[in-house]
């Protein structure tokens, strides 16, 4: 399956989740996350961004834009610090930016806004 079936199977299978994946030139690419990510979507979620990862050269640079995300689980904290984590083996880099007050306070309570390079 490519990846804009994946992002599309997604969003239909989750409806309260919305992914959406531009790519501003070859070294940048934005993911857009909103609505919740929980225990069913988060897993999904990391497939995904697996799948992200594998089309990607080192050197790229991956936005992770969770403005529209007002609701993130352990499983969510858990998919997005996995991504964060494999696109650092392939010299790929994250940045986390946008993040709602209530999302941010999990990353922080968790001791993650550093860690995750959370902007």
């Amino acid at each position: 399956m490519e990846l804009s079936e994946c992002i599309s199977h997604f969003n239909k299978r989750y409806p309260y989740t919305t992914l959406a994946i531009t790519q501003e030139d070859d070294n940048h690419l934005t993911i857009h996350l909103g609505g919740e990510l929980n225990l069913e979507s988060a897993t999904e979620f990391g497939t995904i961004g697996e799948i992200v990862l594998a089309t990607l050269f080192a050197g790229t640079t991956i936005i992770l834009d969770l403005a529209g995300l007002h609701y993130i689980s352990s499983t969510g904290v858990g998919s997005i610090s996995q991504l964060v984590l494999q696109a650092s083996r392939r010299n790929i880099s994250v940045q986390i930016i946008n993040c709602q007050p209530k999302v941010r306070e999990v990353f922080q309570l968790l001791g993650l806004l550093s860690v995750l390079n959370i902007k």
